[in-house]
């Protein structure tokens, strides 16, 4: 049995919580978030997770670690496919809203089971040079060089990371990599605003988030029993004001400094989405939400309607 699944893609900010919520209560939907900080419970300012009203629609990953637990790929997609039969199973549709792209590829192509982070490790080649670092990667692992930007500098040190804690490639353990839980017939619905336009929401949002408390929220965190796990600390927002309460000197450049951050964030998360098809709907300051929406429906009902048309899946 293929499951059907309405996928939400975009950079930060591009609002895609505000579209699921709409297209939640057309299409009578539970959402499953798959944003690698909304996992965590008392990140919510920074996070942006969706407001108490958001969530009279049942969301689900949200909330579920605190933040000075580690959370995993492999983690996700068991939580993701158990969330996701039990929808189907009421008979509502699954839309899932990505804000991390790696965890929808694991869960739709499956992961290779390779070595856990070593951070040591990668904060000590990150102070190395980076054409350094993508030679030496050509040398010990060519067939991953070639897939590999030479600017890509977090993939180039997981891929000497990997060498060098396992002695064997990356691109070998990407061979051996697991099955994915289900079949699914993914939809791909992104929202793709003009550059300028993206730019300013990120800026009315970074200036939400001061005013929302961002900052006493950051000290709050700090004062847990315990302290952050490393991927809770970088979160955007969070880690440039955590530096920022350690040196004062820092304060006033925090808003501009997380604006930045949070602009380069989205450029990232634009390249990685290339890799899936998606319908991208267009959007600048002038687009008026009801068309996105409107936009959004005819996509998923189309795909909808030639997923329950296609012939049976072979035995």
């Amino acid at each position: 049995m293929t499951i059907p699944l309405l996928i939400l893609f975009g950079p930060t900010a591009s609002g895609k919580t505000k579209l699921a919520t709409e297209l939640a209560k057309h299409f009578e939907s539970e959402i499953i978030s798959a944003d690698s900080m909304a996992i965590y419970r008392g990140m919510d300012i920074g996070t942006a997770k969706p407001s108490a009203e958001e969530r009279c629609t049942p969301y689900h990953l949200i909330d579920i670690c605190d933040p000075w637990e580690s959370y995993s790929v492999g983690m996700f997609i068991e939580d993701a496919a158990a969330t996701i039969a039990a929808i189907h199973q009421r008979g509502k549709t699954v839309l899932m809203v990505g804000g991390t792209a790696l965890y929808v590829k694991g869960l739709l192509e499956g992961i290779f089971d390779g070595p856990p982070a070593n951070w040591a490790l990668r904060n000590s080649l990150a102070k190395e040079y980076p054409q350094e670092l993508y030679q030496r990667l050509c040398q010990i692992d060519p067939v991953s060089a070639q897939k590999i930007s030479c600017h890509d500098l977090r993939r180039i040190i997981r891929g000497l990371e990997v060498f060098y804690s396992t002695g064997k490639p990356i691109s070998l353990w990407q061979k051996q990599c697991t099955n994915p839980p289900a079949l699914y017939a993914p939809c791909f619905i992104g929202l793709a605003w003009e550059r300028q336009a993206l730019y300013d929401r990120i800026e009315q949002r970074v200036d939400q988030m001061i005013q929302n408390g961002l900052i006493a929220e950051t000290q709050r965190l700090l004062a847990l029993p315990y302290p952050l796990s490393h991927t809770a600390s970088q979160a955007i927002g969070y880690k440039e004001t955590i530096a920022a309460l350690h040196d004062s000197s820092l304060m006033n450049d925090l808003i501009p400094k997380i604006k930045q951050n949070t602009r380069r964030f989205a450029k990232r998360q634009l390249t990685w989405l290339k890799r899936f098809p998606i319908h991208w709907i267009s959007a600048n300051s002038q687009t008026n939400f009801d068309d996105i929406v409107i936009s959004a429906k005819q996509i998923w009902e189309v795909h909808d309607q030639d997923t329950k048309l296609a012939p049976p899946n072979p035995l």
